[in-house]
């Protein structure tokens, strides 16, 4: 065994998001590696991704979460504000938790316990779908919650 440092989370907002752009490409990737069968391969990238999501993400939610937070809003105001930010951290840890079943997928692909690696590939091909289309959702919502939180600073 070898030992891995953990990953420090990003010290500023346009590196998190940077950082969740490049998952996206990184995500790409991993599709291309179990088109072409190297399960291993795309295991390794899967599990280089989810780390980064999940710092990048959660500095991304608590920002969102302070921005909210230093509106000093009441009433109305602050219930839409409370189910933003609920929305934004239930689509993160649906996206994380999209991209662990990618992760335990491909190990099971790799496994044999699915089958033939031909079915093994469609199965972690849908679920891959569902967990690109996660970080999506989760990088265009927030994006723009970051936008109009930062507008109502001003």
């Amino acid at each position: 065994l070898e030992y891995v440092p953990p990953m420090e989370a990003p010290k500023s907002l346009p590196l998190a998001i940077d950082l969740l752009q490049a998952q996206q490409v990184a995500a790409k990737d991993v599709q291309q590696k179990i088109s072409a069968g190297k399960l291993e391969e795309a295991g390794v990238e899967v599990l280089k991704l989810i780390p980064q999501l999940t710092s990048s993400g959660r500095y991304i939610v608590s920002t969102i979460d302070s921005r909210l937070a230093g509106g000093g809003t009441s009433g109305n105001v602050g219930i839409v504000d409370e189910l933003k930010k609920n929305m934004i951290e239930n689509q993160l840890n649906t996206a994380i938790a999209l991209w662990g079943e990618c992760d335990v997928m491909i190990g099971q692909g790799m496994r044999g316990d699915m089958g033939v690696s031909a079915a093994a590939q469609i199965q972690i091909l849908s679920s891959l779908r569902e967990a690109c289309s996660a970080l999506d959702d989760f990088i265009v919502n927030a994006s723009t919650l970051l936008e109009s939180t930062q507008a109502s600073k001003k």
